[in-house]
């Protein structure tokens, strides 16, 4: 009698550890699919599922990136007006003539 109890017991307790054991199985593989599933939608490059919300991913252009001549206002600089000074050394000639020739 008492050995029967004992079993009966030992196979409740067993059935209680197995259903435990699976419970908490079925929990960890739960909680990784709903892990899995965050960084899968989080990321938009790799949102592959939502196709009812699909985000147009293309890298826009303007209209003007293909164009040959640009910026070319912007990066000219003005020219000052020729001024003539009678000192030959502060000359604009002597200073491109220094530039050219000596340095």
């Amino acid at each position: 009698m008492v050995k029967e109890q004992l079993r009966n017991y030992e196979i409740e307790t067993s059935e209680r550890n197995w259903k435990k054991e699976s419970g908490e199985m079925e929990k960890r593989q739960e909680e990784e699919r709903i892990r899995m599933e965050n960084i899968l939608s989080g990321n938009p490059l790799l949102n592959y599922s939502s196709q009812s919300g699909r985000v147009d991913m293309k890298v826009r252009r303007r209209w003007d990136d293909d164009v040959v001549f640009k910026n070319c206002a912007r990066s000219e600089p003005k020219k000052k007006h020729d001024v003539f000074i009678n000192d030959s050394l502060r000359s604009e000639f002597h200073r491109k003539f220094m530039e050219k020739y000596v340095k």
